[in-house]
C-alpha cells in the first residue's frame, strides 16, 4: 500500500516542476511590430496568423488600416514608405515567421514535462492444435486494446535544459526579427535619400546644360562679331554635348534609384513613386553624444548582439542537456488493457504500474564525445557573441565619425557652390566683354558643375549618415523612423 502513495508523490513533484518551468517570450503580433523583450504567453503566437481586420473584430477594437501605396501624383513621405516596407517586404515577414516557428519549437519542448500515452489495438486469429483422442484444431478470433503510459519523473535537469535552450533559440529569433525590422527601416531610408539625391543631381545637371548653352550662345555671338574663332564655338559645343551626356547618365541613375526604393518599400519595381525634393537648406549638425556612450549603447541595445547572446545561452543549455543524457533517469510506466474472445464468457483485464530506472552504463564513448562537442559549441557561441558586440561597437564608432564628416562637408560644399557660381558668372561676363578666353569660361563651367554635384551628394550623404547612426547605435525602433528623417 505504501508504493502507490510513493508513486503519486513522485508524479506530483514532476508535475509541479513542469509548471514551475518558465515559458519563453512570445514573438510580436505582426511582421511590422518589433519584439518588446518581455515575457508573454505563447498561445497567441502559435495560432495561425489572422487578417488584421478579423483579429481586431474579435478583440473589439477598430481594425488597423493596412498601409496602402501612395496615390499617383502625390509625393510619398519617408515614414509612409517605411510603413509600407515593414508591412509588405518579404524579409520582415520571413524573420517574423522564423520567430513563430521557434515559438512552436519552444512549446513542443515542454511536452517532455508531461506523460505520454499510446493506445494499441490488436486483432488476431488463433488456431490451436488440441491433444487427446485424436488430432483436432481450434480456431478463434482474439481482440485486444491496451493503453501504455510513460512519464519521465527525474532526469537531473535534462528536460529543463532542453526547454531553456528552446526558449533561448526563440529569444534569438525574436531579436533577429527586430534586426530585420531595423534593416528594413534603414534600407528604405537610404533608398529614399538616394532617389532624392539622384533627382537633385539630375536637376543640377540640367542647370549645367543651360549654362553650357549660354556659353555656346556667347561663343557664336563673338564669332559672328568677328572677335572669336571657330575653335571657340567648337569647344563650347563640345562642352554642351558633354553636359547633355552627363544629364542622360543622371537620368538613368534616377530611374534605377526609383526602382531600388520601390523594392525596399515592397512596391512593384516599376511603380512611379514620387518623393519629396531633397531639402535645400540643411544645417548640418555633428553628433552631440559622446562616442563612448554611443558605443556602450550599441553593445547593450543592438538586436544582433542580443540575438548572439541568446544563442550563447542556448548552447550553454545544450551542454547541460547533453550531460544529463549520461545520468540516471527515473520514469513512471504503466499499462492497462483488455482482451476479448469470441466466447463472451471469457475475457481478461491486465494492469501494470511501476517505476523504471535507466542508467547508461556504456555508450561506446559517444556520451563523452557528445559532451565535448557541446562544450566546444558553447565556447564558439560565446566567441560569436563577443564578435557581434565588437562589430556593433565598430559600426557605431564608424557611423559617429561619418555623421560628423558629412556635417562638415555640408557646409564646405555650400561654400564651394557659391564660389564656383561667382567664378562662372565673372568668367562669362569677361568672355562676353572680350577680355576672357573660352578656356577660362569652360573651366569655370566645369568647376560649377562639379561643385553642384558635390553639394547635392553632401546633402544626401548627411541625411543617410543620420539614419545609419540611428541603426548602428541600436535606437528603439519607433524612434528609428524619426531618426531617419532630418
Amino acid at each position: 500500500m505504501t508504493r502507490i502513495p510513493l508513486v503519486a508523490a513522485l508524479a506530483g513533484a514532476a508535475l509541479l516542476a513542469g509548471c514551475a518551468t518558465p515559458r519563453a517570450a512570445a514573438p510580436s503580433a505582426a511582421p511590422d511590430v518589433p519584439f518588446a523583450g518581455k515575457a508573454a504567453p505563447l498561445a497567441a503566437s502559435l495560432a495561425p496568423a489572422a487578417p488584421a481586420a478579423a483579429s481586431a473584430e474579435q478583440s473589439g477594437r477598430a481594425p488597423a488600416a493596412e498601409p496602402q501605396a501612395p496615390p499617383a501624383g502625390r509625393p510619398a513621405a519617408l515614414a509612409e514608405l517605411i510603413d509600407l516596407g515593414l508591412a509588405r517586404h518579404p524579409d520582415t515577414r520571413a524573420a517574423w515567421l522564423a520567430a513563430r516557428s521557434s515559438a512552436a519549437s519552444a512549446e513542443a519542448a515542454r511536452a517532455a514535462l508531461y506523460p505520454r500515452a499510446d493506445v494499441v489495438g490488436s486483432a488476431n486469429r488463433v488456431r490451436a492444435l488440441l491433444s487427446g483422442a485424436g488430432p483436432d484444431t481450434s480456431t478463434e478470433n482474439v481482440y485486444g486494446a491496451t493503453v501504455n503510459v510513460s512519464w519521465l519523473l527525474l532526469d537531473f535537469g535534462g528536460r529543463r535544459a532542453t526547454i531553456e535552450g528552446a526558449g533561448a533559440a526563440l529569444e534569438a529569433a525574436n531579436w533577429q526579427h527586430n534586426a530585420a525590422i531595423a534593416d528594413r527601416v534603414l534600407a528604405v531610408a537610404r533608398a529614399y535619400r538616394a532617389l532624392q539625391g539622384a533627382e537633385a543631381l539630375a536637376a543640377a545637371q540640367r542647370a549645367a546644360v543651360e549654362s553650357a548653352k549660354t556659353g555656346l550662345a556667347a561663343a557664336e555671338d563673338r564669332r559672328a562679331s568677328g572677335v572669336a574663332t571657330l575653335a571657340d564655338v567648337l569647344q563650347a559645343r563640345t562642352a554642351l554635348s558633354r553636359a547633355e551626356l552627363q544629364a542622360e547618365t543622371y537620368d538613368g541613375q534616377e530611374a534605377t534609384a526609383r526602382g531600388a526604393l520601390n523594392d525596399a518599400a515592397g512596391l512593384p519595381v516599376d511603380a512611379r513613386t514620387i518623393v519629396d525634393p531633397l531639402p535645400a537648406d540643411l544645417a548640418g549638425r555633428p553628433a552631440t553624444e559622446a562616442v563612448d556612450a554611443l558605443v556602450a549603447e550599441a553593445a547593450r541595445r543592438r538586436p544582433e548582439v542580443q540575438a548572439a547572446e541568446a544563442n550563447a545561452r542556448r548552447a550553454e543549455a545544450n551542454v547541460r542537456a547533453v550531460k544529463s543524457d549520461g545520468l540516471p533517469q527515473l520514469s513512471l510506466v504503466g499499462s492497462g488493457g483488455r482482451t476479448w474472445y469470441e466466447d463472451p464468457s471469457f475475457g481478461a483485464n491486465t494492469y501494470t504500474l511501476g517505476l523504471a530506472l535507466r542508467f547508461p552504463a556504456f555508450t561506446g564513448f559517444a556520451q563523452k564525445n557528445n559532451e565535448r562537442r557541446a562544450e566546444i559549441d558553447a565556447e564558439q557561441a560565446r566567441a560569436k557573441a563577443e564578435s557581434a558586440r565588437r562589430a556593433a561597437e565598430l559600426d557605431v564608432f564608424r557611423s559617429f565619425h561619418n555623421v560628423n564628416t558629412a556635417a562638415r562637408r555640408l557646409g564646405t560644399s555650400a561654400d564651394l557652390v557659391a564660389s564656383a557660381r561667382q567664378n562662372h558668372d565673372a568668367a562669362l561676363a569677361r568672355y562676353k566683354a572680350g577680355v576672357g578666353s573660352i578656356v577660362e569660361l569652360l573651366s569655370a563651367q566645369s568647376a560649377l558643375e562639379d561643385a553642384r554635384a558635390q553639394e547635392v551628394q553632401a546633402r544626401a550623404d548627411w541625411l543617410a549618415a543620420l539614419a545609419q547612426l540611428a541603426r548602428d547605435r541600436g535606437a528603439n525602433l519607433p524612434s528609428l523612423t524619426k531618426d531617419a528623417r532630418p
